[in-house]
């Protein structure tokens, strides 16, 4: 919370502990009645990420409540938290910009860890499994993109590049439905004798055809016959191995 937010506010006092079910909020609640009682304006905020129970206690249950998101919060919907797609992609983002990527996974007050939040890690988990050479043993591209969400990441060796293909819109598809084009408007390193995969987890996949053309004097890389076989075989992004 930035101090422009607190200061109008003369006094803060802090209630928590280390554990759960010891108070907090029976005292907080006592607290907030005594100086209101005493005549001082005062308003609570509840940060208990496992069960709030401020509202009972102020006799606001089924009044709306802003609650905050930012861990786990019993009233809060599994839909309204940050789906896998959408940490996948901040992943990416920080990583294709040198930052570095934090996820908070906070337990309820039984050492629990909520299911959506089980389930993102998995997610995570997977795609890292199949795609994770792309985060972990590479570094930015130089080169800002120039293709709508689509982010580079250089080896560290220098000698494979890594395209990141964020939404599965930017492949336009062939007549025959079959297979996709992938057309980059970016500068790429690539060589003529440079070869091009799809990540899918599996060892086998074939090199794809690859070409540039000159579009009003911008080197366009064009990848070409790209299965919906392969696309279907991942989700959340995609990710092309070059090597150089």
């Amino acid at each position: 919370m930035s101090d422009i937010n607190l200061s109008n506010i003369k006094h803060i006092i802090l209630v928590l502990s280390g554990k759960g079910g010891v108070g907090k909020s029976s005292v907080t609640t006592q607290l907030a009645l005594g100086l209101v009682d005493k005549g001082f304006k005062v308003g609570v905020l509840d940060v208990d990420l496992t069960g709030p129970s401020i509202p009972r206690m102020l006799g606001l249950d089924g009044k709306k409540v802003h609650q905050a998101s930012q861990g786990f919060n019993q009233a809060t919907p599994p839909e309204d938290y940050a789906s896998s797609t959408q940490l996948i992609h901040e992943l990416i983002d920080a990583a294709s910009m040198g930052g570095n990527f934090l996820l908070n996974i906070g337990p309820t007050s039984t050492g629990d860890i909520f299911h959506t939040m089980v389930e993102r890690l998995h997610d995570i988990g997977a795609w890292l499994d199949q795609n994770g050479i792309s985060v972990f043993d590479a570094d930015p591209y130089w080169m800002t993109t120039q293709d709508k969400d689509v982010r580079f990441m250089m080896g560290h060796q220098g000698s494979l590049f890594y395209i990141i293909v964020l939404d599965r819109s930017v492949f336009i598809q062939n007549n025959n439905n079959k297979d996709n084009q992938l057309m980059l408007r970016t500068p790429l390193p690539l060589q003529s004798s440079s070869t091009i995969t799809l990540l899918n987890g599996q060892n086998n996949t074939a090199s794809l055809p690859w070409t540039t053309v000159l579009e009003q004097q911008i080197t366009v890389s064009i990848i070409n016959d790209i299965p919906n076989i392969l696309l279907d075989q991942n989700q959340h992004a995609w990710v092309f191995k070059c090597i150089l």
